[in-house]
């Protein structure tokens, strides 16, 4: 890009920014050819970031500024950051659902991930935004899709977005489906310290005995220090004798964390540990 589309790219991006539709429409106006403005909206981009004029103009929520590059001027609806966002997930992750939808709307493509998994979908789990996972959802994104913190599921259950964990469970979600670098949804429930959270998945049929790192659930929210959780997961029918080698049972983790009341929860319901006989 030569130095006079460098001048003008950058001030595309400034009016994007502001969301000065008027300055937008004057810069456009003074090309003959409306060809080579959308090629520049579409090249130039902020150095630090890769963010592009569309992307500039969800982030700050500006509808009318994306309404006029994606009808008029018909710019790329999936151009990519650096980090390969999309504006429909930097949307999403400002929680702008009118631009959502209309993106949507106008082809932008769902489920496209970031370099760290995200999509639309990861970041409406995050902020607990119930009306852009139902939305998202019912539009076809990936449910399950898998990111650098896990499903959306997860990523809702560890931020304890109860209503989002619950929209999306009702969606057909899987309670026990986890991405191999985070825990199972049942202990981001433990840790994230959310009771609701942990009750809608052991409903939706959890499984309550899955082990992650080592570490059952149970053994989770003995860790914790939590025994209200430690009590419903025993109702939750979880196994405080499950183990296999390498692994501690719940018991020893609390005696090793100095857990008392975990210790005299589990001591009535544990068997006999062949290597503490006394």
């Amino acid at each position: 890009m030569d130095s006079s589309s460098e001048i003008v790219g950058a001030s595309i991006i400034e009016a994007g920014a502001s969301g000065d539709l008027y300055q937008l429409k004057a810069i456009r106006n003074k090309f003959a050819d409306e060809w080579e403005f959308r090629k520049i909206c579409d090249q130039y981009s902020d150095f630090s970031t890769g963010w592009n004029v569309l992307h500039h103009a969800v982030g700050i929520g500006h509808f009318d500024v994306c309404k006029f590059l994606i009808k008029t001027v018909g710019v790329h609806i999936d151009a990519v950051t650096y980090k390969r966002d999309t504006p429909l997930a930097a949307a999403a992750k400002r929680g702008h659902v009118k631009i959502v939808e209309f993106l949507v709307k106008h082809g932008a493509e769902i489920s496209i991930p970031n370099i760290e998994g995200f999509t639309a979908l990861h970041y409406a789990a995050q902020n607990g935004n119930m009306e852009l996972v139902d939305f998202l959802v019912k539009e076809g994104a990936l449910i399950e899709a898998d990111s650098a913190d896990g499903s959306p599921l997860q990523i809702a259950v560890s931020h304890g977005n109860v209503e989002t964990v619950k929209a999306l469970l009702s969606h057909g979600a899987k309670p026990n489906f986890c991405c191999a670098v985070v825990d199972t949804p049942l202990i981001c429930a433990v840790k994230s310290g959310s009771f609701e959270c942990m009750r809608l998945l052991l409903e939706a049929n959890a499984n309550p005995n899955d082990y992650y790192a080592g570490l059952s659930t149970l053994a989770s929210a003995v860790e914790e220090c939590n025994t209200e959780f430690l009590k419903y997961l025993l109702k939750a029918k979880a196994d405080p004798n499950s183990s296999n080698k390498d692994i501690f049972k719940p018991i020893e983790v609390a005696a090793m964390v100095q857990n008392r009341a975990a210790v005299e929860i589990l001591f009535p319901v544990t068997e006999r540990l062949a290597h503490y006989p006394n």
